[in-house]
Order: C-alpha cells, then structure tokens, then sequence
C-alpha cells in the first residue's frame, strides 16, 4: 500500500511512524493530535502529497524535517506543538491554495522551511508564537488571496520575511505584537 483514499488520523501514544514508511500519497487530510510521546516524523519520508496537513496538540513533537519530499498540500494547520522549533521540512511547497494556520506553537522560533512559498490561496495566519522573534522563512511569498494576521507573537520584533509580498486580496490585521 503505497496511497490512502481518504483520511490518515493519528493520535494517542504513538511514538513512531516507521510502519507509514511506504506512503506517498493520501488522499485526504494527514492529522495527527494529541501524541504524547512522537519527538518526529520519521516515517513520512516518502510522502508526496496530501490534501491538509493537521498538526495539533503534539507536545514531544520537535520537529518535521521527515517532510522533505511532501511537495503538494491545501491547507496547513499547525496548533499547540508545545515543542516544535522550526519548520524545517516543507521546503518543498511552493503553493498552498487554501490556508496556513501556525497559532500558539510555544517554541517556533523561526519559519524556515517555507522559504519556497510564493503563494496563499486564501489566508496566512500567525498568531501567538511568543519565541517567533522575525518572519525569515517567508521570503518567496509574494500574493495572499484573502487574508493576512500576525497577532499576538510575543517577540516579534520586525516584519523581515515578507519584503517581496506585493498582494493581499482583502485583509491585512497586525495587532498586539508588542516587540514590533
């Protein structure tokens, strides 16, 4: 079994993928909550594409550098990795056309690993990273389609990473950042 049809759900106390390491496609979305104990994401190394990657609540998670050959997604959404630094590892992707939500990672320090992304669909979302001190990482994205929000990361302290961002479709919101 190289391709899953539909949805890949992981959760609970899993501490390796290894038994994922033949699967290049999934036809829905790849999540993965609530692990108590998966530092990476080795196994998904040979992974090409999916429609959404969800990554929530994973508190041992580190980082996704296993990522390297995932070059076709819709949507990202990566929510209180409580110990996830970088991302590392989605070098690959050049378009997103829905949206990417990076919220509440209490390490991200950087957005490196998105420094191929040229374009959004629809929204891009930053929202309370305190330690994500600059936006370096997101220097090929050069349209939004919808919206833009940075909001609340403790320590950003300036906008570098978006200097060749020439369009927004609709909304841009910058609040509460308070290093900036």
């Amino acid at each position: 079994c190289t391709e899953i049809g539909g949805t890949v759900f992981i959760s609970g106390n899993v501490s390796n993928l290894n038994g994922l390491a033949q699967i290049t496609n999934i036809g829905g979305v790849l999540k993965i909550s609530y692990t108590t104990t998966l530092t990476n994401l080795d196994g998904l190394n040979n992974l090409q594409s999916a429609q959404s990657l969800l990554l929530e609540d994973n508190t041992s998670l580190q980082n996704i550098q296993a990522l390297g050959n995932l070059t076709s997604l819709n949507r990202i959404v990566l929510m209180h990795n409580e110990s996830l630094v970088t991302l590392s590892g989605l070098e690959s992707i050049t378009n997103i056309p829905m949206e990417i939500n990076i919220q509440q990672n209490q390490a991200l320090e950087s957005l490196v690993g998105l420094q191929n992304l040229m374009n959004v669909g629809n929204s891009l979302s930053i929202y309370l990273n305190p330690q994500l001190g600059d936006l370096t990482g997101l220097e090929s994205l050069t349209e939004i389609g919808s919206s833009l929000t940075i909001g609340e990361n403790a320590s950003l302290n300036t906008l570098q990473g978006l200097d060749n961002l020439s369009e927004i479709g609709q909304n841009f919101t910058l609040s509460m950042n308070p290093q900036l």
